[in-house]
């Protein structure tokens, strides 16, 4: 990381953060990054949070980075999908994670790369596509640098001494994706586990510490592919820690737990219908913001999920009004840790993990290279002051007296996302079912 040449051991960011108005009105951002980590929460409420900075789909673009950011937002809410039938707290990076796999598909030829295209959701040739990638993830960095926040994009990957690696697979994971590569001898599990972990720690702040362990790592094992996302931002308004207090969250109709919720009253994006009511909560100078979608009834999570879509997200964050919120919401901090292999298989990535099948003669000629594991690690903190949120992904993230402010009390289980809001592109997604 110090080493402003980047070379070989020492990581490199793909995008790095040197570290009341009266009536309602439309918001009128005509962009808004989709920072989406999914997050699927069990957290006391049922709440939905979405983190979103995006124009999500609005049809087909011929703009090389919106096909991207709408192809990764499909695979986000295809993800959601599959993990949301899991219960309690969830949250992931779908950016991190496509992010991943398109680095992993760079290596991939004939049936196994056409599986892993449709499982990404990409809809352009394979060169534009890489290209457009690295595109999207320098845009959000500098949206990020000019909203405040400190967002840090990297990717690693550790490469047996043993295996021969082709020079083109090479060039575009270094050049394009900017990732850090390191050789190493994978029968001595201890030492890679412990190098890997420090990579990992390092790029996260801390927060993945315990990425992979020595015991994953044989003589067989020939590549570590490793992307990792961090964000921290503040929130525009924040919370007084002074105002907050246990309340009840209704995990269930009828079983609740006391947790901490936060409460101001705040001019901030809302909208309320029938089944489910909005609320945006910008960070510092409002590139990102974050987005709950709150069920109007407390045992309507379910529902929600099982409805939920991009077209419906966008709706809804097209009718946000800007007004006067009471926002109640809860302080939570949680983790997920999530096998992405049956996954990804029931989204039609399918050969990738099958010895003999799959086809990465673009990363090797050596035969027999296959997908042994994918696995994604996220966490969460919420607090009075903003929002930190990390994964990493391993392929072996009015006039006279006012009327009374509408009331968003998220006391039983909700939805949220984190959006980067120039390029549409979700960074975090999730559900919190138990706080």
């Amino acid at each position: 990381m110090k080493n402003p040449n980047g070379s070989p051991g020492t990581a490199r960011p793909t995008s790095h953060v040197r570290s009341q108005e009266g009536r309602a009105n439309r918001l009128g951002e005509p962009k808004r990054h989709v920072l989406i980590g999914i997050l699927q929460a069990s957290l006391l409420t049922n709440l939905v949070v979405v983190a979103l900075a995006c124009p999500w789909a609005h049809g087909a673009s011929n703009d090389p980075i919106a096909r991207v950011v709408q192809g990764n937002d499909a695979v986000a809410f295809r993800l959601y999908e599959q993990m949301a039938k899991t219960d309690g707290n969830l949250i992931f990076s779908p950016f991190g994670i496509s992010m991943a796999l398109a680095m992993t598909a760079t290596g991939a030829e004939g049936n196994t790369l056409e599986e892993m295209r449709q499982a990404l959701a990409i809809r352009q040739a394979d060169a534009d596509y890489h290209a457009a990638f690295a595109s999207l993830s320098e845009q959000i960095g500098q949206g990020a640098r000019k909203s405040g926040v400190a967002l840090r994009i990297r990717n690693a990957l550790w490469l047996d001494h043993a295996l021969r690696v082709q020079p083109a697979y090479r060039s575009i994971v270094e050049q394009t994706y900017r990732a850090s590569l390191f050789t190493v001898d994978f029968a001595n599990g201890a030492a890679v586990s412990q190098q890997i972990n420090a990579w990992a720690s390092e790029a996260t702040f801390g927060r993945l510490s315990r990425m992979v362990n020595a015991n994953q790592f044989s003589r067989d094992t020939r590549l570590l592919l490793l992307n990792t996302v961090f964000f921290k931002g503040t929130w525009l308004h924040r919370f007084s820690r002074s105002d907050t207090r246990p309340v009840p969250f209704h995990v269930t109709p009828t079983r609740s737990v006391p947790v901490p919720m936060m409460h101001q009253t705040m001019m901030a994006g809302y909208v309320a219908e029938t089944a489910v009511s909005a609320l945006e909560l910008p960070y510092t100078q409002g590139g990102f913001s974050m987005v709950l979608l709150l069920p109007a009834h407390k045992d309507g999570l379910g529902e929600l999920e099982a409805s939920l879509t991009v077209e419906q997200v966008e709706a809804l964050l097209q009718r946000l009004a800007r007004i006067e919120v009471d926002v109640r919401i809860p302080r939570f901090a949680f983790h997920s840790d999530l096998p992405l292999n049956t996954i990804l298989g029931t989204m039609g990535m399918k050969d990738a993990f099958i010895g003999g099948a799959a086809d990465f003669s673009r990363i090797s000629p050596d035969r027999g290279l296959h997908v042994s594991a994918v696995r994604h690690s996220a966490g969460i903190e919420v607090d009075e002051a903003g929002t930190t949120a990390w994964a990493g992904t391993t392929v072996q993230m009015t006039e006279g007296s006012p009327p009374s402010p509408p009331v968003f009390l998220a006391d039983h289980p909700f939805l949220f996302f984190i959006l980067e809001k120039s390029s549409g592109t979700i960074l975090f997604m999730g559900r919190v079912a138990n706080p």
